[in-house]
């Protein structure tokens, strides 16, 4: 990092201990951390969760959510291959659901729109970085691990509110409460309370 008065603070990985001289230091861009101009390869909690609250998708079928999370983690060879093994599991799963067909053809939308098995290209193969919900995101480089010669500086900013402003959090009651200065973020799981894990340590992509 070179500051306004040219003072230039080298951050190292704990891992890296080569000479940097020795490689060709690459420039950050924009496109470091936004990395999805284009396409975005859906993750499949992603992609079944916007489909049910779009009432696409039925989500008081039992273990539909489960059961399309399996199918959409199964590597198939072609795109035809996986069209029609969404079909035929569903229905040997739901041999008495009357709105099993349109889930069918929700599920395939989604494998046509996400996955490209030909082209070894899905959710897998392209993560998301931007943001750090699903993917390591910020936290590849703000992760306290990189740190001067000294150790007496490090890429931090790991907390919530290092990045954001909670303005109202929580159920009921709580979420009609406004905090324009913000307020201190709490895990609904409290079991995570004390702790500052990465989300994406639990909110991973993968299933």
């Amino acid at each position: 990092m070179t500051d306004s008065k040219g003072k230039v603070t080298e951050f190292r990985a704990p891992d890296f201990t080569e000479d940097p001289n020795k490689f060709v230091i690459h420039r950050m861009t924009c496109m470091d951390c936004h990395n999805r101009p284009a396409h975005q390869f859906q993750p499949p909690g992603d992609a079944i969760d916007v489909a049910m609250s779009l009432g696409r998708i039925d989500p008081t079928i039992p273990l539909i959510r489960s059961n399309l999370m399996a199918l959409f983690s199964t590597t198939n060879a072609t795109v035809t291959a996986g069209l029609q093994r969404i079909a035929s599991s569903l229905k040997a799963s739901y041999p008495k659901e009357p709105k099993v067909e349109t889930v069918i053809a929700e599920a395939q939308q989604i494998y046509t729109n996400n996955f490209f098995p030909e082209m070894k290209a899905d959710w897998r193969n392209y993560p998301n970085n931007i943001g750090h919900m699903r993917w390591p995101g910020c936290f590849r480089c703000h992760d306290g691990q990189h740190k001067t010669a000294d150790g007496n500086q490090a890429i931090g900013a790991s907390g919530c509110n290092d990045c954001h402003i909670i303005l109202s959090q929580g159920t009921g009651p709580q979420a009609h409460q406004l905090f324009p200065q913000g307020k201190t973020f709490f895990h609904p799981d409290p079991s995570s309370e004390g702790t500052d894990p990465d989300c994406f340590f639990c909110h991973s992509a993968n299933p």
